[in-house]
């Protein structure tokens, strides 16, 4: 029984990674989708605004 209370207690000082195994796909799946947008935003926004460097 000892055993047991101690790897409960060994999972919860993982922090981070037990957080975010704890949440549902579907919260990952939005936190993923506002991430590709943020990163998609500063990939494209400096192409977009220097577009005739890139191409001439």
């Amino acid at each position: 029984m000892v055993e047991k209370n101690e790897k409960r207690e060994g999972r919860k000082k993982k922090g981070k990674l037990t957080f975010i195994s704890n949440l549902s796909f579907r919260t990952k799946f939005i936190i993923e989708v506002i991430l590709m947008i943020v990163v998609g935003f500063l990939v494209l926004y400096p192409l977009i605004l220097y577009w005739r460097f890139f191409f001439i």
